[in-house]
């Protein structure tokens, strides 16, 4: 008597060729997905976790090219080729100022690994203390997708207030500027920041770092010259002191390092012109201060970026 293979047998088979299709055709999709994820690489970072409110946050964006082939990073409709996004932890997303940026073409050279830097400042109004999120999002036309980066995770905090005076703007006596410093603890540092912001109104002009303070030192010196320029002499180090100029509109004019020279140590001067000079101590150059371990300031505000990649003017604020 002729037997027949156990039906069952065929079924089974049928179960396992069919999830086996499955199965290759998932790993084609996935090979094909990650073929297609590793044609761009895109990364962002920040230079430390904790920033002051309104300080410059200046992040770096980290773009590799490995489609093998030069790629284009053009708009394609209402799709930007660069996109920032800011939220806080618990997902409320911050609107960027102005959401209709124009950019221009950017090549990225096949194999090659471009960077740029964006102070996030001018393009979103980060305003709250608090912990949050950036990511970076970067549209290949030729791909027609967006390649996004990992999270980044900032907190924001407020200094403590040193000092503070309202002063008039030279040449415009409806404006007024609140001019402010401030100390800021940094993980390993104690820092002394410079604000300046409308009296009345929401602008702020600059929040910018002068450098380390001894805590346990004198307080900073403070004037204004006759143009209501801010003049700042503080102890930077031990008998190290750094002297900052800073405009009614939050440009960074100049900083000087000085040291005491025997018993004379630098302080500033009104002059019966109404311009402020600094006496006594002894100037350093650049590299005695570094060899010294006096800390500048980090770079001024006119050598951040202020733009997007691409983008050939400013961003609106």
């Amino acid at each position: 008597m002729t037997s027949f293979p156990d039906r069952s047998l065929f079924r089974s088979r049928r179960v396992a060729a069919g999830w086996l299709c499955v199965l290759l055709a998932f790993a084609a999709v996935v090979s094909v997905a990650e073929r297609a994820s590793a044609q761009l690489i895109v990364d962002v970072s920040l230079s430390r976790r904790t920033y002051m409110l309104y300080e410059p946050l200046v992040a770096t964006v980290t773009l590799t090219n490995q489609a093998g082939r030069d790629g284009t990073l053009e708009a394609l409709d209402t799709k930007q080729w660069f996109n920032v996004e800011v939220t806080t932890v618990d997902g409320q997303v911050i609107q960027p100022y102005d959401a209709h940026y124009h950019l221009n073409p950017l090549t990225v050279p096949a194999g090659q690994t471009l960077r740029r830097k964006i102070d996030l400042n001018p393009l979103f109004p980060v305003r709250e203390a608090g912990a949050h999120r950036l990511r970076a999002s970067i549209y290949l036309a030729d791909a027609d997708k967006f390649f996004a980066s990992r999270y980044a995770t900032f907190d924001i905090a407020e200094g403590q207030l040193l000092w503070r005076q309202d002063v008039g703007v030279p040449g415009n006596a409806a404006e007024a500027r609140e001019v402010s410093l401030l100390t800021f603890q940094r993980p390993d540092k104690l820092m002394l920041y410079a604000r300046v912001r409308d009296v009345e109104g929401p602008n702020v002009y600059t929040s910018q770092p002068l450098g380390r303070l001894v805590s346990n030192g004198t307080n900073p010196q403070v004037m204004f010259d006759r143009q209501n320029t801010l003049h700042v002499l503080h102890e930077a180090a031990p008998s190290a002191f750094l002297y900052t100029q800073i405009g009614v509109d939050g440009e960074w004019l100049n900083q000087s390092a000085y040291n005491k020279r025997g018993q004379s140590r630098p302080t500033l001067r009104k002059m019966p012109s109404g311009d402020v000079e600094l006496h006594g101590g002894e100037r350093q150059t650049k590299e005695a201060a570094s060899m010294a371990s006096v800390p500048v300031a980090e770079p001024k505000l006119s050598d951040r970026p202020r733009t997007l990649p691409g983008q050939s003017k400013p961003a609106a604020q």
